[in-house]
């Protein structure tokens, strides 16, 4: 009986392997790829199983450096392919294959990978469907106009100049991380900027909701590679979906009061912080809203959440 076992399973993972292979053996003068045969299916797995048993701070430094070296080996290739547990990854690093791929209206539709970011996101630009996506973008297009940039000019200098004091303080210590500082100060040009808020993150120090925000995107990173982790039963039984929870709780409470000091001034009658300014994003959705019920204040979240990872 345990012969047959074995021999069933043996024959149903030579099955699985022949499959794959014949699979990544269908022409396209579009795709580099490794050479196909059943070893190469193994390696490539291996490696997804390397990349999901790195710590978190070596993750995204070893895939860096990995397709690195694949793009030196596909150099003449405008792109190349990395097989993730059956899933073909399409790789761009030449102009060419940008430039064709913008005159793609597809392009808008969004893979399964990105249902991982949508605990962290919501359903935002950046993970909505193309239905979801025309009518948002629609409604932010007026806020994106090229006035908006000179508008801000005095926002951007005003906290550059924060900056630069905040780095000059610095130079006294012996040694000076300067990520946090910047993350900081963008999350400040952000929140005015965008949301219509001032937060004063840079000397209020806002670390813990700029290191959850930083997690959960690594989070969602690390479980594009961790193939074992795609089932979202297998996930939410895991270590690292109990760490992302306690981020979300930190991260989505700051979003929320956000949104809601920005809605109770609008609410109140401010509906801009200086007449000379161009209106915020997020005030286009809360006018939207203010007219009819197409704009939730939900939808109003995730649209901030992308604007938000975004920095």
């Amino acid at each position: 009986m345990l012969f047959e076992v074995v021999v069933c399973a043996f024959i149903g993972i030579v099955t699985v392997l022949a499959i794959s292979t014949l699979w990544r053996k269908k022409p396209s003068r579009f795709f580099a790829d490794n050479k196909h045969s059943v070893f190469q299916v193994l390696v490539d797995a291996m490696d997804s199983i390397l990349f999901g048993t790195l710590g978190k701070n070596a993750l995204h430094i070893y895939i860096m450096k990995y397709f690195r070296e694949k793009s030196k080996k596909f150099k003449q290739y405008p792109l190349f392919t990395h097989w993730l547990c059956g899933v073909r990854l399409v790789i761009i690093h030449k102009a060419e294959a940008v430039k064709d791929l913008l005159k793609e209206k597809r392009i808008i539709e969004k893979s399964d990978f990105y249902d991982f970011f949508k605990p962290y996101l919501g359903n935002g630009l950046l993970t909505c469907d193309s239905s979801q996506w025309k009518e948002r973008r629609k409604l932010l297009a007026p806020c994106f106009q090229s006035s908006m940039l000179k508008g801000y000019l005095t926002v951007f200098n005003e906290h550059a100049q924060k900056m630069v004091e905040f780095l000059h303080e610095e130079t006294n210590k012996e040694f000076t991380c300067v990520e946090t500082p910047i993350s900081l100060c963008s999350l400040d040009i952000v929140c005015e900027t965008i949301l219509g808020v001032k937060i004063g993150a840079l000397r209020n120090e806002a670390k813990e909701y700029v290191y959850s925000l930083h997690r959960l995107l690594d989070v969602g990173m690390s479980r594009v590679w961790k193939f074992w982790q795609w089932p979202d039963f297998l996930f939410r039984c895991s270590k690292t979906a109990r760490e992302a929870l306690q981020h979300l709780r930190i991260a989505h409470g700051f979003s929320r009061s956000i949104i809601k000091e920005r809605k109770v001034r609008y609410m109140n009658g401010e509906r801009a912080d200086d007449s000379r300014r161009p209106k915020c994003p997020v005030g286009c959705p809360l006018e939207a809203a203010h007219r009819g019920p197409e704009c939730s204040t939900r939808k109003g979240s995730d649209k901030k959440w992308t604007h938000l990872s975004g920095r």
